[in-house]
């Protein structure tokens, strides 16, 4: 399988890849609310309806036609191209997405992405923005296509990777991604089909959120937390790693990267091994950039054989080892299937 195949299989999404989940859940649920959204000047309106060329995306509530010889992916959700020359996978977030185009394009930015164009949708009556980009994968560049779509309070993403020189395949992916059909009367069972799993008995924290490739506990049974006296913890699939990268230090850099906090004091890090998989497990505190209150992260990375990243990560408020303690205890029952 290819490297390429693999860095998408892993991703929950490229573009929320950049900052750890839960800290981007949480970031946005502070600033969206301030950021004015724009004023939708005359968008493309679309109505779809179900075709018997619809596909039923499995784990979500969309469908969409996919484009000629195409295949359902596994484990990922969503769409395999022929030979391997590109994907369709489908994620959610439960928060709205859709922001200032300005601003959105000057996130992709930051994560390595050039901006090729933004088109604004209405599909079925629910507001949509298609961005087209371009990246860099290993040092190869790669086109992008990322259709969101906002129902609720939740954000619908459908991502399209392919070779840049596979140009016949962009009027395809465009295409296949605006056929998409949403029903809210599908019922998702997320939890039930993914690859790994967590025990949180004896502890505080209940299941708060699933998604395809994430599941979020929290001590108050929401994701994000109400507030901070909650505290939560994350598991997902992370991101693909050359196996050649010096581990320890890709887990302290990211530390370094990490655009949400500030004042970052790493107070221990630890090999590890849980379910056959070594890695590491890292404490550390800083400041949230917005408000400079004081947080304490603990992350477990757990690396495959095949390159692919587990990432188990806590966010808490509370000073004392209690918190952590529980942390540490959940982290050690993560378990493949």
């Amino acid at each position: 399988m290819s490297y390429f195949l693999l860095r998408i299989q892993t991703n929950l999404s490229l573009f929320l890849s950049d900052m750890p989940i839960y800290k981007y859940y949480f970031f946005l649920l502070l600033f969206l609310s301030s950021w004015a959204f724009p004023a939708w000047a005359q968008p493309t309106v679309i109505v779809n309806k179900l075709t018997d060329q619809h596909v039923y995306v499995r784990e979500t509530k969309v469908s969409i036609i996919p484009p000629q010889g195409a295949t359902i992916a596994n484990p990922f959700v969503g769409f395999t191209l022929p030979h391997n020359l590109g994907t369709i996978n489908v994620s959610s977030v439960p928060v709205q997405m859709i922001q200032d185009a300005k601003r959105a394009a000057e996130q992709l930015k930051q994560q390595g992405f050039e901006v090729l164009k933004m088109e604004n949708y209405r599909i079925n009556n629910l507001p949509a923005r298609l961005t087209f980009s371009s990246y860099l994968l290993n040092g190869f560049k790669q086109k992008h296509y990322q259709l969101m779509l906002e129902v609720g309070k939740e954000t619908i993403i459908l991502n399209a990777h392919f070779a840049f020189d596979q140009e016949d395949l962009e009027e395809a992916l465009k295409k296949s991604l605006l056929s998409v059909v949403y029903d809210a009367k599908i019922e998702v069972k997320p939890k039930d089909v993914l690859p790994f799993k967590v025990s949180t008995a004896g502890t505080r924290f209940k299941l708060a959120k699933t998604t395809p490739t994430t599941l979020s506990y929290s001590t108050d049974g929401q994701f994000p937390p109400a507030s901070r006296a909650h505290s939560m913890f994350i598991v997902m699939n992370a991101v693909k790693l050359d196996q050649t990268t010096d581990k320890k230090q890709w887990v302290l850099e990211s530390k370094k990267q990490n655009k949400t906090i500030t004042s970052v004091q790493v107070a221990f890090i630890n090999e590890i091994t849980i379910d056959g998989l070594d890695g590491y497990e890292v404490y550390f505190k800083g400041k949230s950039k917005d408000k400079g209150l004081i947080e304490n992260h603990y992350e477990v990375f757990l690396f495959s054989p095949f390159g692919a990243v587990y990432k188990l990560s806590g966010l808490t408020a509370d000073p004392t080892n209690k918190t952590l303690e529980e942390f540490k205890k959940i982290a050690r029952t993560f378990e493949r299937f």
